[in-house]
């Protein structure tokens, strides 16, 4: 993790386990060049207009992540400010496999 994701991101020291919900907030060019395995593509501009159908449910476990984690941030802060409790900003790509203890998909 570089040292602006470590300044600015929440993502936990201990991996996270169990069923979490993994949004990719990048360009779907993006993330057809490699995303974390389970998650799905949710490019920030179009977040605001699906975030309700895609995490009905504000308790459940949300990782987001982009390339460096700007994105991601701003997609975490945007569902923190809907009462969505339990949101982590994963950073890259890489950082968030490691995080939920996936492989990266190419």
């Amino acid at each position: 993790m570089n040292w602006f994701n470590s300044m600015f991101s929440s993502t936990p020291a201990t991996p996270i386990e169990g069923d979490v919900l993994l949004i990719d907030v990048r360009s779907p060019e993006e993330f057809a060049s490699g995303y974390v395995e389970g998650a799905i593509n949710v490019p920030l501009p179009i977040l605001p207009l699906r975030f309700q159908e895609i995490a009905p449910d504000t308790a459940r476990q949300i990782v987001v992540y982009c390339r460096s984690g700007a994105r991601s941030g701003m997609a975490q802060q945007f569902l923190k400010e809907r009462n969505y409790a339990n949101v982590i900003n994963g950073g890259s790509v890489d950082s968030t496999a490691v995080l939920v203890k996936r492989a990266v998909v190419r």
